[in-house]
């Protein structure tokens, strides 16, 4: 809408009240207002060039504001000015909102960063909350091709989307991605399987009651925890970081080949070829 200053108001002050978020013309209609103590729409056409349409839409977004009031002589509505101390109101109230936006930013902050780096093949940190994201953390595992390494939970991933669990384990399957897995022995989701291409160690619980599923692939690290009401997923992707938790998954790996149940020498071996760290490393099914 176009504004229309007029001989009596200020610029200088015009303009600090545009500053302060309010529009030119409420800017120029408050600072008429504040020299008219009383006024009503013949006298503010009288001290302007807006018209009286305009007036009242003006004078609307003041009331909004909190800057005008109003009451009645008789059939006349008369306009007022809210005192001046109202626009200190008004800025600490801008500063507040200011202040909650700052504070959704930085909750989001980290989010952004990491895909912002994730997509310029930066290490990052990328977190999943709610099932659907959840899901798609495990999508994106599987989007690497890459063989996965698992630290899991007692089966939580069978309680929390049960309807899923089918579908990552067909994806994986058809794009030939083996996983071997290191899990409580309450686990019964991951047992081996050559044609699953899966392999997978179970150590006493009571020893190892682990709550949260940790998959490795590639230079991306996934923590899950699948509890109702606690759920959440992250990945960090970083090679150096990746590395070291490949290492620690070997340790643990060789460690629980030393228990009663898997020291058999007449097992069958079955080698599946996996290009895992740029290179061809075989993964051995026992």
């Amino acid at each position: 809408m176009p504004n229309i200053t007029t001989p009596q108001t200020n610029s200088s002050v015009i303009s600090t009240l545009t500053e302060l978020g309010l529009g030119e013309n409420e800017a120029i209609l408050y600072e008429i207002l504040l020299k008219t103590p009383e006024a009503t729409i013949p006298d503010l056409r009288a001290k302007t060039q807006f018209s009286r349409t305009m007036l009242y839409y003006i004078l609307g977004n003041l009331e909004a504001s909190e800057l005008v009031q109003t009451k009645k002589h008789g059939h006349k509505t008369v306009y007022s000015p809210a005192p001046p101390e109202k626009l200190e109101e008004l800025v600490a109230e801008q500063e507040k909102e200011l202040g909650r936006q700052k504070e959704r930013l930085d909750n989001i902050m980290t989010d952004l960063r990491g895909s912002y780096n994730l997509s310029h093949n930066k290490p990052g940190v990328r977190y999943f909350e709610g099932k659907k994201e959840i899901i798609m953390a495990y999508e994106k595992i599987l989007d690497l091709r890459q063989p996965i390494l698992s630290i899991e939970d007692k089966g939580n991933m069978l309680d929390f989307f049960p309807d899923y669990v089918a579908r990552y384990v067909k994806k994986r399957v058809e794009r030939q991605i083996t996983n071997r897995s290191i899990a409580p022995d309450t686990n019964t989701i991951n047992n081996p399987d050559p044609k699953k291409f899966i392999d997978s160690r179970l150590v006493p619980a009571n020893k190892f009651p682990f709550d949260m599923d940790i998959k490795i692939c590639a230079d991306t690290v996934q923590f899950a925890t699948l509890k109702e009401g606690q759920a959440i997923a992250v990945h960090i992707t970083h090679p150096i970081i990746a590395k070291n938790f490949r290492v620690m998954f070997e340790y643990m790996w060789e460690e629980s080949s030393k228990l009663p149940r898997y020291q058999k020498n007449n097992q069958q071996k079955i080698v599946v070829e996996n290009n895992n760290d740029g290179g061809s490393s075989p993964t051995v099914f026992n």
